[in-house]
Order: C-alpha cells, then sequence, then structure tokens
C-alpha cells in the first residue's frame, strides 16, 4: 500500500470517530460531544467527543402570529407538500374484516417537500422572521446550532402559524424510507453524492484544484481533509433547500437525508424530540444519513419538515377535510 493510501486509510478511521465539524473556521477540526443511536434493528453506536460552538440566534423581527392556512388547492395536499400513503392498516373496526383492499392505508398524510425556510429566506441566507414555516425551492434552510428546547418550540409553532404540524416520527420515517423500507431515501446503498453529505464535495474540489484521480482523496469523511488525507482543507457545505435532484424517492421529498438534520417530537427520546436524516458536515455518513438514525448530541445544524392532514375528495373531486380520518390512520401508525 502506498504512502498516500496509509495516510487515506488512517484519516478515514480518525475521522470515524468524530462526529460533525464546525462550518466555519475554514482551518478548524472540531468533534461533536455525545452518543448516538439508530432505531433499527443494526444498532450504530458511535461515541463522539465535538465541542462545537456554532450558535445560530433566532432574531425576529416579525411579530405575526396569525396562521396561514394557504390558498384553495385541488388534491389531498396544497402544492408545497407532497401526498404519502404508506403501508396497509391492520385488519379491525376501521378496515376490512379481512385486511384486504378496504383496509386502506396505515398511514396518509402531507408532508412539505423543501425542508422548512423562514418567510424572508433567499438563497445565501436563512432570514429573520421565526413566526411561520414556509416550504420553498432555492432557499437558505431554517436551521439552529446548537439544537435546544426553545428552538424545539418555535419550530412547532412556525409549522402550526402554516396550518400544518411538526412531521411525528412515524410519519417522517415512512416518507424517508418508502414502501420497500429502504435504508436512506435514495435505496439500500450509501453513495456519497446523492444527498449532501460530508463527502459529496471531495471529488469536485480536486477537479477545481487540479488534483488527479489517483491522488484525490476520496475515503469517508474526505470532506474534512479534502485534496489530500493530509490536508487540513474542508470542502462540505450546505446548500439552499431542493439543490439535490436525486435525494428524493417516489414519494417526492427532497433533502430528507442530508444537508441539514430534521428534528420530530417524541415520546420515547428524554429530550422530547429526536434528530433524523444526516447533515452535510457529519463524519460517518453512510450511518448517519441512515432514514432510522437518531442523533442524540446538540451541537449540529438542526432542521426541520412541517406535515398535515390531507384533504380528503368527495364525489366531483370536491374536498372534505378529512382530518379525523388522517389523525386516525396516523395513531394506527407503528410504534419503534
Amino acid at each position: 500500500m502506498g504512502r498516500n493510501a496509509v495516510r487515506c486509510a488512517l484519516a478515514a478511521v480518525l475521522a470515524g470517530l468524530a462526529g460533525c465539524q464546525k462550518e466555519e473556521p475554514k482551518d478548524q477540526w472540531d468533534m461533536d460531544a455525545g452518543s448516538d443511536t439508530d432505531t433499527d434493528s443494526d444498532s450504530d453506536t458511535d461515541t463522539d467527543t465535538d465541542t462545537d460552538t456554532d450558535t445560530d440566534t433566532d432574531t425576529d423581527g416579525d411579530t405575526d402570529t396569525a396562521t396561514d392556512t394557504g390558498d384553495p388547492f385541488e388534491g389531498p395536499c396544497p402544492p408545497e407538500m407532497v401526498h404519502v400513503t404508506w403501508g396497509t392498516a391492520d385488519a379491525g373496526a376501521d378496515a376490512g374484516a379481512d385486511g384486504g383492499a378496504d383496509a386502506g392505508p396505515a398511514l396518509a398524510f402531507c408532508i412539505d417537500r423543501w425542508e422548512a425556510s423562514r418567510n424572508d429566506a433567499t438563497a445565501d441566507d436563512m432570514g429573520d422572521q421565526t413566526w411561520i414555516a414556509r416550504s420553498r425551492p432555492d432557499v437558505m434552510p431554517w436551521h439552529q446550532n446548537p439544537m435546544n428546547d426553545e428552538a424545539f418550540e418555535k419550530f412547532q409553532t412556525a409549522c402550526a402559524a402554516a396550518g400544518k404540524w411538526l412531521c411525528t416520527p412515524d410519519v417522517w420515517l415512512a416518507a424517508c424510507e418508502g414502501e420497500d423500507h429502504s435504508s436512506y431515501v435514495f435505496g439500500n446503498y450509501f453513495d456519497r453524492e446523492i444527498c449532501n453529505c460530508v463527502d459529496t464535495y471531495c471529488d469536485d474540489y480536486c477537479v477545481d484544484a487540479g488534483i488527479p484521480d489517483a491522488s484525490c482523496n476520496t475515503f469517508s469523511n474526505c470532506g474534512y481533509h479534502c485534496g489530500d488525507a493530509g490536508s487540513d482543507v474542508i470542502c462540505f457545505k450546505k446548500m439552499p433547500t431542493g439543490s439535490f435532484s436525486g435525494c428524493t424517492n417516489d414519494y417526492g421529498t427532497l433533502d430528507i437525508c442530508g444537508n441539514l438534520w430534521e428534528v420530530v417530537p417524541s415520546e420515547i427520546d428524554p429530550r422530547g424530540y429526536e434528530v433524523r436524516g444526516g447533515a452535510f458536515n457529519c463524519a460517518g455518513a453512510s450511518t448517519r444519513l441512515r432514514c432510522t438514525y437518531n442523533a442524540q448530541w446538540q451541537s449540529l445544524y438542526a432542521g426541520f419538515r412541517c406535515c398535515r392532514d390531507p384533504v380528503e375528495q368527495v364525489d366531483g373531486g370536491a374536498p372534505d377535510g378529512g382530518g379525523a380520518k388522517a389523525t386516525r390512520l396516523r395513531s394506527r401508525a407503528r410504534r419503534y
């Protein structure tokens, strides 16, 4: 094995012990504190020692607290959301006696197509207005670092102002895994370039720097040492919503894995919420972008996504509320 290959392999092992590196400054490599849990059967248990001190403070100057119910729309979901029907309900009071075609889906809901953004977000800045959560492409997503209880409450309030609710673990997982129960939103095999992760831009950096492919560091966690395993250059970055068109599945959500972690309320996590989906600056991307992974440290870039009940269609295609049925379906979802 050549000297460069040995250095790359060693860097990959060391970086695998790290958590999520700070985005700035470019020449500093910090490690996140905390332990990680994966609710899947293949329990991944990483131990991290990061002391990331980046902070994003909400400075909302907009005092509008009205609820945005949106314009009238056709179909079960508003245009900025996608409709998800997942699984088959168990036979019972709400299903056919044989649990067959009349049983219906176990889950039916609307989920934002894009990561939540602030009302005044642009492609370069996430903005300051935090009274409502929007779902739009090509803007910097709303993020909080470090994650805390105040931000969790603000996420919930912002979804409610949009006439939605902060996506719960069951619906978030269903949207991520899809009907095939895949490990990642894009399938069962990890690919560092499909969703935004710490390793996504390593080869792009080498192309821009004129580094030959044979010498380019593309090992796991290469975003911490771009170009060469011995370098101190980082080349990961958070991106505007919807930048990775392939980071999706048949349902149509974008960036549910990667870019930013996504917070969901939880009845089993002592914090009251779980942190899912992986992020742009975290080591061990092949583990942390899994749909089942729950990050348990706080110094990370946390975002979120909103959901709502679908509007049922009656004869002639007119909307018919549908909230009670959607809520009932949600309550019957599998627990984990």
